[in-house]
């Protein structure tokens, strides 16, 4: 399951950990940082009109695919060369750090 968790994660951004043997405080701290950054996100979509409990949408950045409250943020890969969302919207190099270190014990 290692295996096919590892391929997950760099082919889909995501995978299922049994157990989950990541560090405690690496795994809250990039739960902040992507809370973070749907927060900053999200009112972005709906000054553009949308309606982020009906509507749905793909951008770069954040996408909602049906009509449900699931989203997917765009979040830094050890693999890109820099990160994802440049300017206003980038994560602190902590936080980049963080996921970073969190993509290295996955």
């Amino acid at each position: 399951w290692e295996v096919a968790a590892s391929e997950s994660l760099r082919k889909n951004g995501f995978c299922a950990l049994r157990g989950s043997p990541l560090r405690a405080d690496l795994r809250a701290r990039c739960g902040l940082a992507a809370e973070q950054r749907l927060d900053l996100l999200l009112p972005r979509a709906q000054a553009r009109g949308l309606d982020a409990q009906k509507d749905a949408f793909m951008f770069r950045e954040l996408c909602k695919r049906m009509h449900h409250l699931r989203f997917d943020i765009r979040l830094p890969t050890p693999w890109e060369e820099k990160e994802t969302l440049p300017g206003p919207s980038a994560l602190s190099e902590a936080d980049t750090g963080a996921w970073a270190a969190l993509h290295a014990e996955a």
